[in-house]
């Protein structure tokens, strides 16, 4: 058994379009100490039949037992079997820039008191031709309460995990459906509850691909998913501060809003009428919630 520097899991669901370019990402570092593993969630498409054809000899293959709907059980899956010190994750429809794990080796070995390591990404929309940069961090004091409080700060195709900590500490992604497309927040919080540090790099090395068959296009699902992951986590807080959770849950949604006015979903005046009911109920949140969005 060869161990590895880096495992790479690359989980896939019908992304027959874009996983040429995504192993072949990888493929192409300038940084060779890695494994790949493709994990499918039973594919109906010919993703696998690509990943066989033109990279048979360079990758794992494992699949689900039958389809999760979402990538929790597929990293899972990609945790257990692989052999490298540090777990890389990248979903079937991102990409990585080519001196990504070259640039995470030399941080991991300059700074190695860390357990998650993790860059900005830039998002691209495939639909409006629009790019821009997501920055992701900062680490704080009380991660996990700034996580619970103030939302995801993390992307998995930008991370990177010790693997070792995930083992001690028994940390996987919670396969239950009601957190589909938020699994991976629920596994941040999991990691920061368990005392985990995380380490931001402030520079791009990754490529986060939105397209109409993403999972959170379903922003009504995301909605309620998010506010399950809130409802599993905020428990463990240490002092629960009602106030706080509340206006957390009162963002959630009020942002649900806006978004499905700005993506013109569903019924445009229903939306404007509940935005304003929001914004009447509790205008001081409401307030806040635009202004720092206005930043």
């Amino acid at each position: 058994m060869i161990s590895r520097f880096f495992s790479v899991i690359i989980t896939t669901y019908n992304a027959r379009r874009y996983i040429e370019k995504t192993i072949t990402s990888v493929l192409r570092q300038d940084f060779k100490d890695y494994e790949i593993l493709i994990v499918d969630d039973c594919s109906d498409d010919e993703t696998i039949d690509i990943v066989k054809k033109k990279f048979f000899d360079k990758v794992k293959i494992f699949s689900t037992k039958k389809n999760f709907g979402g990538p929790a059980e597929s990293r899972n899956i990609g945790i257990k079997n692989s052999q490298g010190k540090w777990i890389a994750f990248l979903d079937g429809d991102d990409f990585w820039f080519e001196d990504k794990l070259s640039y995470f080796n030399k941080i991991i070995i300059s700074k190695p008191n860390y357990e998650v390591y993790c860059s900005n990404e830039i998002l691209i929309n495939t639909k409006t031709k629009k790019e821009k940069i997501i920055k992701h961090g900062p680490f704080t004091d009380n991660f996990f309460e700034n996580l619970l409080y103030d939302g995801n700060k993390l992307s998995p195709s930008a991370s990177i995990v010790n693997k070792n900590f995930l083992i001690k500490k028994n940390i996987y992604f919670d396969n239950n459906e009601d957190f589909i497309g938020v699994e991976d927040y629920d596994f941040w919080l999991n990691l920061s509850k368990n005392n985990a540090k995380f380490f931001f790099i402030s520079k791009t090395f990754s490529a986060y691909v939105i397209h109409n068959k993403n999972i959170t296009n379903n922003s009504k699902r995301h909605l309620t998913n998010t506010i399950n992951v809130l409802n599993k986590n905020h428990k463990y807080l240490k002092i629960n501060d009602v106030g706080k959770y509340s206006a957390r849950i009162f963002n959630v949604k009020y942002s649900f809003i806006i978004n499905q006015i700005v993506r013109r979903n569903n019924n445009i005046l229903l939306n404007f009428m509940k935005f304003f009911r929001y914004s009447l109920k509790n205008p001081i949140l409401s307030s806040k919630f635009i202004l720092k969005k206005l930043k």
